[in-house]
């Protein structure tokens, strides 16, 4: 397969992936049904954005859970 082929290939791929995700946004939107999930889906979105990104990566990562579970030298559950 040459450079130009594998080119072609992968731009027609990616132009089918975004006419797909806009087709099912559409749907999606047309529906009704996103509208009764926003508030939630807002709170969340939220929530991810407002978390400080030093704390993800540095501290409570690897925090044992409650109760302290014998022999348990952390979690990786995310701390939220």
């Amino acid at each position: 397969m040459s450079l130009r082929q594998l080119g072609r290939q992968w731009a027609g791929s990616y132009a089918g992936n975004a006419l797909g995700c806009a087709l099912g946004v559409a749907l999606l939107l047309g529906s009704g049904v996103v509208y009764g999930l926003m508030p939630g889906v807002s709170a969340v979105s939220l929530a991810k954005i407002s978390y400080p990104l030093h704390q993800t990566f540095v501290s409570d990562g690897m925090r044992p859970p409650p109760g302290g579970a014998p022999g348990a030298g952390g979690s990786w559950e995310a701390v939220v």
